[in-house]
């Protein structure tokens, strides 16, 4: 288990950008494995290990890693809401999102030394599999709970997020997301079928 600087569910979700022993392609791929790594900034840095379960490369392998540095957050936000999970609190179960499913865009890209690597640079809502991740809470304290110890029971929903990211180019100015409003129909009025003497 690990913890994070922030409630995730203040944290807006944005869309998760983010390497793969396969060659460039979109590819469907299940989280294979979860491991989290320190990274230079002293904050943690998930790196998942996703199998190949669709195509021409099926069983290949892609890592993807994903940054929970507090400026990287929402996109860690946005990773959990295309895997159909969430969280309360700061504490997260990692290791539930074994199993999960998503689609996985690998690049190539230059490396410092000027070799090429390949990397997983985008990652999508699985199109064939999305139906498999049912929505899940991978909050702490629901796992690896002390013999004798009762979990506390999950929310009977997913928690609505609070934050808004100011000025995020989305039009809205800082200005909290709200529901959109239906439109009046712009249909004309129907109108009378007789000789009704009617005020309009």
């Amino acid at each position: 288990m690990l913890e994070i600087s922030d409630d995730i569910q203040n944290v807006e979700s944005w869309d998760p950008g983010s390497g793969g022993a396969v060659p460039p392609g979109i590819y469907e791929v299940v989280i294979d494995s979860v491991e989290v790594k320190q990274a230079g900034s002293g904050f943690p840095n998930l790196s998942l290990k996703c199998k190949v379960v669709a195509g021409e490369h099926l069983g290949g392998t892609v890592f993807a890693n994903r940054s929970l540095h507090p400026n990287a957050l929402p996109y860690f936000r946005g990773l959990l809401d295309m895997l159909n999970c969430y969280a309360t609190g700061k504490a997260i179960d990692e290791s539930r999102l074994v199993g999960r499913f998503m689609k996985v865009q690998v690049v190539e890209y230059d490396k410092n030394d000027g070799s090429k690597g390949v990397k997983a640079d985008k990652q999508f809502k699985s199109d064939i599999n999305f139906g498999k991740n049912t929505e899940l809470d991978i909050s702490g304290g629901h796992a690896n709970v002390a013999p004798g110890v009762k979990a506390a029971p999950a929310p009977a929903q997913r928690p609505a997020a609070t934050a808004v990211r100011p000025g995020n180019g989305n039009g809205n100015n800082g200005r909290a997301a709200t529901a959109a409003q239906p439109k009046p129909s712009a249909a004309p009025a129907a109108k009378p079928n007789g000789d009704e003497d009617l005020p309009f």
